[in-house]
């Protein structure tokens, strides 16, 4: 499943558009998961469309580390308000 944090933040370049937050927004086949380095990052940004700055943040929040997952069959689901967390977690249906 897929969850959409609480806020959007403030240097979101896709702010002005109406997100959900705070909820379950899809789901997705998880096929893999790669560190990543400044570079990679850098080469996959048509993918992932972060500001190319964020990259520090995200090494912050991975104990030292960046990771991208590579999905698939990814689809968007009824929103489902949900409590989220930081990182990988359980979800009991």
């Amino acid at each position: 499943l897929l969850h959409a944090s609480k806020k959007v933040a403030k240097d979101c370049p896709h702010k002005g558009l109406n997100f959900k937050v705070g909820c379950i927004v899809g789901k997705a086949k998880l096929l893999n998961c790669i560190e990543l380095s400044k570079e990679d990052f850098r080469e996959f940004k048509e993918y992932h469309q972060v500001p190319l700055g964020w990259f520090k943040d995200y090494k912050n929040y991975g104990g030292g580390k960046c990771f991208g997952w590579y999905l698939e069959d990814a689809e968007r689901v009824k929103a489902i308000p949900m409590k989220g967390q930081l990182g990988l977690w359980e979800f009991k249906i």
